[in-house]
């Protein structure tokens, strides 16, 4: 009988290992995807961008949302479409979109690029125009930046 209980007992130490590393990395994992929504809820020009749902129906988006720029993880979950804030999915949900995180920050990059050459051609067509005042109507700072999606008042 000791030998049996010296065999559950090292099952029940070898499981409570894996549980702690199970633990360990979880934490880590919420974590730095919390720090990446944190750092990208930060950039001045925020612009809307979600990964291609490719991979097994789920997709990454950084958007906003009622209150704030969130990372979101959409998914199918008996055929119907669900949506829930990165930070608040399971632990596998987040694994799942730590994989398509750097596929978002690369698409993040394109369409940041992109955009400012989009915008630099219709600035390039208001210069045409002898009515407006480009000098005038740059008053850059951080609380003029406009996000994307966002109503704002044009001062022309």
């Amino acid at each position: 009988m000791p030998a049996r209980q010296s065999k559950q007992a090292q099952v029940l130490k070898e499981l409570q290992e894996q549980s702690r590393l199970y633990a360990r990395k979880a934490t880590l994992l919420s974590n730095l995807l919390e720090q990446a929504e944190h750092f990208l809820s930060e950039m001045p020009g925020k612009v809307a961008i979600n990964t291609q749902s490719d991979y097994e129906n789920y997709e990454l988006s950084f958007l906003k949302t009622a209150r704030s720029w969130r990372l979101m993880l959409e998914f199918r979950e008996d055929g119907e479409l669900k949506s829930v804030p990165v930070t608040q999915a399971s632990i596998l949900q987040k694994a799942e979109a730590a994989k398509r995180l750097p596929e978002l920050y690369r698409l993040l990059q394109v369409r940041l690029t992109d955009g400012q050459a989009e915008i630099d051609r219709g600035l390039q067509s208001l210069q045409e125009l002898p009515f407006l005042d480009l000098e005038d109507a740059d008053h850059s700072n951080e609380s003029d930046v406009v996000e994307e999606g966002a109503v704002d008042d044009i001062p022309f």
